[in-house]
This record gives C-alpha cells, structure tokens and sequence, in this order.
C-alpha cells in the first residue's frame, strides 16, 4: 500500500467523523450511531489493508483483526470490544424502524470511534 493510498483512507475515516458528529449535534442519533461504526470499521479496513488483507464480510473483518492486531499487536482489547458491541447498535440504527438510540448512546459511540481511530494512529506510525 502506497503513502497516498493510506492518506486517502485516513482522509475518509475523518471525514466519516466529522459526519458523525455533525449528525449527533443535528439530533439524528441513529445515523451518528451507524457512522461512528463506519469509522472503526473504515480504520480496522485500512490497518488490515497494509497486511494485504481484506476481508469481505463485517465478522471476517472482525474476527481477521483481532488475530493480527488485537492478540498479534496488542491493540487495545477494551476498545476493540466497543468496536464489536457497537455492530449491533449500527445494525438497530441501520435497520430496526424504532430503537433506543439517543443522544447518551450517539454521544458514547462517537468517542468510541474516536478512541479507536487514535489507537490505529499507533499502527501507522510504525510503518
């Protein structure tokens, strides 16, 4: 993977989290919800990319980065298991004609995203 390709792929995990939060202070929970999602899964995506290796499904995702990073690069562990709780909120937001998501939900989520963007900044540096 070229510097530019992972320039680009830094570029659209910001992007998604800004959209996040735009979305949060708009009051549309549910969407922030399923892009704060995004945003992990864009950088999970993107540090298994400078592997080689992409996977095609969100649990292959999963379960390929917890083998390469979480358990074979110490990512933090706590972080990636908000990362995989966080599936089912985006699958209720994306999905379910009501929830329960709200603003406290919106609110946690994209910290998460934001603690996990910070701990896959570790990965790249290292390259």
């Amino acid at each position: 993977m070229h510097d530019d390709e992972i320039r680009a792929g830094l570029n659209k995990v910001y992007e998604k989290l800004e959209s996040s939060e735009i979305l949060l202070k708009s009051g549309h929970y549910g969407d922030s919800v399923s892009i704060s999602y995004y945003v992990m899964f864009t950088s999970a995506k993107l540090l298994l990319s400078l592997k080689g290796i992409k996977p095609k499904t969100h649990a292959g995702l999963m379960r390929v980065f917890s083998k390469e990073y979480v358990h074979g690069n110490d990512f933090d562990q706590y972080i990636f298991k908000k990362f995989m709780d966080s599936l089912t909120l985006r699958e209720q937001a994306d999905y379910d004609f009501q929830d329960n998501i709200n603003k406290k939900i919106a609110e946690d989520q994209l910290k998460i995203a934001k603690s996990f963007v910070e701990e896959s900044l570790k990965f790249l540096k290292e390259i």
